[in-house]
């Protein structure tokens, strides 16, 4: 997992390199392999002059054995997120569904809209 301190990240479909979203200081990416030890499934991009932060699985369950209650506390601190992008995307997919667009179109993901306006996410 990277966690941007300060600069903007673009994250992109590995396949087309559609813009799905943009994110800055205090948000992450890449939590999924942290937890499940899998590959990625985007790619970031940084789009200014970053200070990264790098968290990985190795760190992850050194943190649970030295402090269990705080890494306790930080997987279910992604775990909520994680829920809370599935619900966003899946509320997506049903809205395209239901504007008839055929199962496999990609669309661009609702946050990256919200930050091209210049609202800050939760």
């Amino acid at each position: 997992m990277y966690i941007i301190e300060t600069g903007r990240v673009s994250i992109l479909t590995d396949q087309s390199h559609d813009n799905m979203t943009e994110l800055g200081d205090g948000e992450f990416f890449g939590e999924l392999p942290l937890l499940d030890g899998g590959s990625r499934s985007a790619t970031a991009v940084a789009k200014t002059p970053c200070r990264i932060f790098g968290f990985f699985q190795p760190d992850l369950f050194s943190l649970i054995e030295r402090n269990p209650h705080l890494g306790v506390k930080i997987v279910l601190s992604l775990a909520a997120i994680i829920g809370m992008r599935l619900r966003a995307v899946n509320e997506r997919v049903q809205t395209l569904l239901a504007q008839g667009a055929p199962p496999g179109v990609t669309a661009r993901h609702p946050r990256a809209k919200k930050t091209e306006e210049g609202s800050r996410r939760p």
